[in-house]
């Protein structure tokens, strides 16, 4: 903090930096709490995912992008949150698939996609950036499993989970408008310049 010289009234003023200004607004600080992680109803989330234009999986962003298993620290605190939040997954049972998205926006956080299905098929969590094994081969995905029970234990443990920082749902997929006419055409009266010789 700087303290100036009034010159009005001759006397010393404090007068804080736009940093420390900045940090005296902050009323308070909390942990991020379930209210932060998701901003949908789950019985309005059921219904939207039951469409299959959205493709039927909640997109869950992550604070932090999980290695792969080798590189993780022996007994590190990150390894276990690494490892809790697969285990806690893979806790659900059958049906359940959990994938890495793509996000070219930034490289620091993952997005991974969750998908409840009526299978009978072992969860499948891949989200280490770590391919399929070599003879895992990839089928239609089963029908969407539209149980509320099974959606309201999904979403309470991803809002629990200290690696989540926000779950989303998906947009509708609509395809583009299919012209008639032709992309690309000569204006009408144009004449092709020849090139002297």
């Amino acid at each position: 903090m700087k303290w100036e010289k009034n010159k009005i009234t001759n006397k010393l003023e404090a007068h804080p930096t736009a940093r420390r200004s900045e940090t005296g607004a902050i009323e308070r600080i909390e942990i991020y709490g379930a209210a932060d992680r998701r901003r949908f109803d789950i019985e309005k989330a059921v219904v939207w995912l039951s469409n299959s234009k959205t493709g039927g999986q909640y997109e869950v962003e992550l604070f932090d992008s999980p290695p792969p298993h080798g590189d993780w620290d022996a007994t590190g605190v990150r390894q276990r949150l690494y490892v809790s939040f697969l285990k806690g997954l893979q806790g659900f049972g059958s049906g359940l698939t959990v994938n890495r998205l793509a996000d070219k926006s930034s490289r620091s956080m993952a997005r991974v996609s969750v998908r409840l299905e009526r299978s009978s098929l072992p969860p499948r969590v891949q989200i280490t950036g770590e391919g399929p094994a070599p003879n895992q081969k990839f089928s239609a995905p089963a029908p969407f499993d539209d149980r509320m029970e099974r959606h309201m234990q999904v979403l309470k443990f991803l809002e629990s989970h200290p690696l989540v920082k926000r779950i989303e749902l998906p947009g509708i997929l609509v395809p583009s408008a299919v012209t008639s006419k032709p992309s690309r055409t000569l204006p009408s009266g144009f004449v092709m310049p020849v090139r002297d010789t």
